[in-house]
């Protein structure tokens, strides 16, 4: 795939927006480049100069939907301006609010997930984008929220951030699978309960109380 300048971008985001309306409507199998390239209004042309075939267009968009699940992504100014002692508490909701879409792309992203894993190379890229961007992104945004909320006071500083943030992926992330085959138990108000359960665990004590452990 060639590099997008960035007057390219939008058009790359409008082939992958609709690379994945094309196959939730049709599937994976029977969406093709030409359907994709009208749902975009681009030409085939274009499509095929950012991706040369629909498997490549299709591990791209399920690398985005990964990264799209990064809670903060597009809001670090308005992180920035949260006052310290709230910013994993902010960062939590904003979880249970992504899971919703998460969870209305799953059955497109496990077929896709099922494609990518067929061929090495293409794994090898889906391993590398998930293991060097998606989770290191996703872990910082969770850490740095906590050690925020330590020296604000907020929180014990007896729990490692980063040990935190893995607890807090593992609970969307499980929830996340959950919602494909149990999605009245699976949503955004369970999510919150066992976040703020979390949360709770995490308060630091008053005064003259000792430190429990997570």
């Amino acid at each position: 795939m060639v590099e997008a300048t960035a007057v390219d971008e939008d058009k790359r985001a409008r082939i992958l927006a609709a690379a994945r309306a094309v196959c939730a409507r049709s599937g994976l199998e029977a969406a093709r480049m030409e359907a994709i390239a009208a749902e975009a209004r681009v030409s085939k042309g274009t499509l095929y100069r950012f991706f040369e075939s629909k498997e490549e267009l299709l591990l791209a968009s399920l690398i985005e939907s990964h990264l799209n699940q990064s809670y903060a992504t597009g809001e670090g100014e308005t992180l920035a301006r949260v006052a310290p002692e709230r910013r994993l508490e902010v960062l939590l909701e904003e979880a249970a609010d992504v899971l919703a879409v998460a969870s209305e792309r799953m059955p497109l992203n496990m077929q896709a997930w099922g494609l990518v894993a067929g061929d090495a190379g293409r794994r090898r890229l889906l391993d590398r984008a998930l293991s060097e961007q998606v989770y290191p992104l996703r872990t910082a945004e969770l850490a740095d929220a906590l050690r925020a909320g330590i020296e604000a006071g907020t929180y014990r500083d007896d729990v490692a951030p980063e040990d935190f943030a893995a607890v807090a992926l593992a609970i969307f992330d499980g929830t996340l699978y959950r919602s494909t085959f149990d999605p009245e138990r699976a949503n955004g108000r369970a999510l919150r309960t066992s976040y703020r359960l979390l949360l709770d665990a995490l308060r630091a004590p008053a005064r003259g109380e000792a430190h429990g452990h997570v």
